[in-house]
Formats: structure tokens, C-alpha cells, sequence
């Protein structure tokens, strides 16, 4: 491996990004601060430290670098984002909000940065702006949902409760931009989570056509076994579920 007094910076940053892909934070930590104390460019380099931190679960650690990256550039977008994610892990959702928002207003195109901020809506309570922020973002990235972020997405935590609402609310997003898979995958969530979600959908005019589908009701008929803990219920049901998913998903 690289020496860490005599390589030069960015090799030191090189070999630390690729440690970190190879699952070694504290090894790739030692080369970006290698690279830091040795003049490299820190906003980058502190955003990179404090997102080691954050996997090794140091969250007060990770906000202080955050911090400092955001003191140095203003304008980066990605260490406002990063110090937001902090702020939502340690339950300081306000402050997150306000922060995602500073990130979005510097990467109005950036997915992430607006899914990110739906979520720390949500938390506050405020699901207009939460919604407003989840259909951009599919608008922007119909797949953002599915990727993970080492400071954004995967790291959010919701109550259950709060996860069953915000599935449904993503159910009533997809199927708004037809995206039927991904609506029923969310349905299921709410429902496993404990959302009744045939009562909702019966007062709601996005997912009211979809209150008497086949495949809602062995959604709801899954969810319902796994509450029971009956395992041939739910094998048998989940089964079918597959099939009629499968079938619904294949070129007519």
C-alpha cells in the first residue's frame, strides 16, 4: 500500500476510497486523514472522514467533520446533506429539515437530496411537504427508492408505525407515476406494519381502483398471517402472492 508520509495526496485519497468500497473504514480512514493533515482538500476529504465515521456508528464524530466541511465550503451540497443525516439520527428532525433544504437549494437535481428531505418531513409531521418531496424525487430518479446512500436514505430510521404511513404515502406515489411493482411492494410494507390500508384506499381517489385487486388482498391476507404467526398461512399465501405479482408483471 501506499506510504502515508511520502504518496502523493491523491494517491492517499485513491487508496482511501478504495478501502473504504473493500469494506476497511478504519483503514481507509487512516489515509484520508493522512491526506488531510498533509494539506489536502478538506471540504472533499472531511466529508469522506466524517462519512467513515458514520459507518463505524460515530454519529457525534461524523457531525463535527460535517460541520467543518460545510465551514470550509458553504456550497457543497453533500456536507449539508451529510450533516442533516446526523442531525435526523440523533432525533434533532428540525434541524435536519433545515439542512436537507440547504442541500436541495445548492442540487435541485439531486434525487437523494430530496428524498432525503421527504423523509425528515415525514418525521416532523408534515406530509404535504413530505410528498411534495418524494414525487420529485421519483421524478427525478423513479429508482431513488432502491439505491443506498452511506449518509442518506439507509440511514434513516423510522418507528413503525411512522414506516407503515410512509409506505402507504409511497404506495400512493408510485401508482400516480404507474409504477405498479413498487406500489404493491409499499402497499405490503404498510400492511405487514400494521396500516389498514383497504380502509384508507376506499376514501382514496389514486388508490380506490385498486382497493378490490386480487393482489391487494393477499397482500392483506399475508400480512394479517404474520401477525398470527401461522407459517403455512403465510407460505401458502405468499406464494400465490408471487405468482399473481410475477403475472402482473410480464409483457401482455
Amino acid at each position: 500500500m501506499p506510504d502515508l508520509v511520502t504518496a502523493p495526496l491523491l494517491t492517499l485519497e485513491a487508496q482511501g476510497d478504495l478501502l473504504r468500497v473493500r469494506r476497511f473504514p478504519e483503514d481507509a480512514l487512516e489515509f484520508y486523514m493522512a491526506a488531510l493533515r498533509r494539506g489536502g482538500p478538506s471540504a472533499n476529504l472531511m466529508n469522506k472522514v466524517g462519512l467513515i465515521q458514520l459507518e463505524l456508528r460515530n454519529v457525534v464524530l461524523a457531525q463535527g467533520y460535517f460541520r467543518e466541511a460545510i465551514k470550509v465550503d458553504r456550497n457543497n451540497g453533500q456536507g449539508w446533506n451529510n450533516l442533516a443525516a446526523t442531525e435526523y439520527l440523533e432525533r434533532q428532525y428540525g434541524a435536519s429539515v433545515s439542512d436537507y433544504k440547504k442541500a436541495v437549494k445548492l442540487s435541485k437535481t439531486n434525487a437523494v437530496f430530496h428524498a432525503n428531505l421527504s423523509t425528515a418531513y415525514f418525521e416532523t409531521k408534515n406530509y404535504k411537504n413530505a410528498r411534495r418531496e418524494a414525487d420529485e424525487a421519483l421524478r427525478l430518479d423513479p429508482l431513488v427508492y432502491q439505491h443506498t446512500n452511506g449518509a442518506g436514505i439507509s440511514a434513516h430510521v423510522l418507528t413503525v408505525e411512522d414506516r407503515a404511513r410512509f409506505a402507504y404515502e409511497m404506495a400512493k406515489l408510485y401508482a400516480q407515476h404507474g409504477q405498479e411493482e413498487e406500489m404493491l411492494h409499499s402497499l405490503a410494507i404498510a400492511s405487514e406494519n400494521g396500516f389498514d390500508i383497504v380502509s384508507k384506499m376506499t376514501k382514496d381517489p389514486v388508490l380506490a381502483k385498486y382497493k378490490d385487486d386480487p393482489r391487494v388482498a393477499l397482500l392483506v391476507m399475508t400480512a394479517k398471517a404474520l401477525h398470527l404467526g401461522d407459517p403455512s398461512v403465510i407460505a401458502n399465501t405468499a406464494a400465490v402472492n408471487r405468482k399473481m405479482l410475477d403475472a402482473s408483471t410480464q409483457p401482455h
